[in-house]
């Protein structure tokens, strides 16, 4: 007898009821059993996908940079903060060391003329401006933003009371070449230009946008209430005005590779430039973490806890 007519004999003999119930068990059965088969099927193509995943992410993956792996920043940790003067020094991911030698002086020829060649305007003046330089992104950043700020402001000018430098201030808290004193162009009958703008209603502008320029305030300190450091475009985002460099780098200690700080900001500050999103972490010396997009990654270093911080912008 073939299995087609022993199962027709099963269903089909006894009473009604009988037949009733075996052909609804029946009807369960084929049920249950096409479920299984479609769940081992599901499961089988999202092991085959997986796997294809897996090679191509361990490729780089089409249209992708592969992660690249950062063993230690430069040399030992005093190789590290010999180079890297201050609390936070943004390093391009190409080069691991600042070239101090790569710094912009504030003399006119550098400053932008907001004039024209007879009449030439510029936003800002300083008392040694052949002394007072500022690493070159610093420098092109604080020039957009005074220029704005004269535009924006009336034609009030600042002074750049000082400038925090490895020429003219050795041993200085913030001698890294990032680092301005803003006071008011209020010369008195000494020549010199001794207001702070801080507590200044005109200047009220440079507290609200410094952050648009990469530039926030360093310390809630009486006499440094009118001091900026330099810490590129997300920081300064993620810092917003009413945080210090001390504060943030306290709440950096907690990110990690796996917790980063996220934060949406400019890439640059040229014209038309996009935002894209920024993951930034805190990363011990020595340690070794991969890179999302290697392409477009800083490192800011210094004696931040025994350690350094990333930041990796997404593509």
């Amino acid at each position: 007898m073939t299995l087609k007519n022993t199962l027709q004999n099963y269903f089909n003999s006894g009473s009604p009821d009988k037949r009733a119930k075996r052909r609804i068990g029946g009807l369960i059965i084929a049920i249950t059993a096409v479920a299984l088969v479609a769940a081992i099927i599901v499961l089988t193509v999202s092991s085959i996908a997986s796997a294809v995943g897996k090679k191509k992410a361990d490729k780089g993956g089409e249209g992708e940079a592969p992660a690249i792996a950062i063993e230690t920043v430069s040399g030992s940790k005093d190789d590290i903060l010999a180079n890297l003067n201050g609390k936070i020094t943004l390093v391009d991911g190409s080069a691991l060391t600042i070239a101090q030698t790569d710094v912009t002086t504030l003399v006119q020829t550098n400053r932008t003329n907001l004039g024209d060649e007879e009449n030439p305007t510029y936003a800002y003046g300083c008392n040694y401006p052949s002394s007072d330089a500022l690493l070159a992104e610093a420098f092109v950043a604080f020039d957009r933003m005074a220029c704005d700020f004269y535009t924006n402001n009336g034609s009030t000018k600042i002074f750049v009371y000082k400038v925090y430098n490895t020429t003219n201030s050795v041993g200085a808290t913030y001698a890294n070449g990032l680092t301005v004193k803003l006071h008011t162009f209020e010369e008195d009958e000494n020549g010199t230009y001794p207001n702070s703008i801080y507590g200044n209603d005109s200047y009220t502008w440079i507290y609200d946008n410094a952050a648009n320029y990469g530039f926030v305030r360093v310390s809630n300190e009486e006499g440094y209430e009118d001091v900026f450091r330099y810490v590129g475009l997300a920081h300064a985002k993620a810092m917003g005005k009413n945080t210090v460099i001390s504060e943030y780098i306290e709440a950096l200690k907690a990110t990690s590779a796996e917790t980063p700080k996220k934060v949406k900001a400019k890439t640059s500050l040229e014209e038309g430039a996009k935002s894209a999103e920024a993951f930034i972490y805190y990363v011990p010396y020595g340690e070794s973490y991969n890179l999302p997009n290697p392409d477009k990654y800083t490192f800011s270093a210094g004696d931040i806890g025994g350690g350094y911080v990333i930041t990796c912008y997404a593509k």
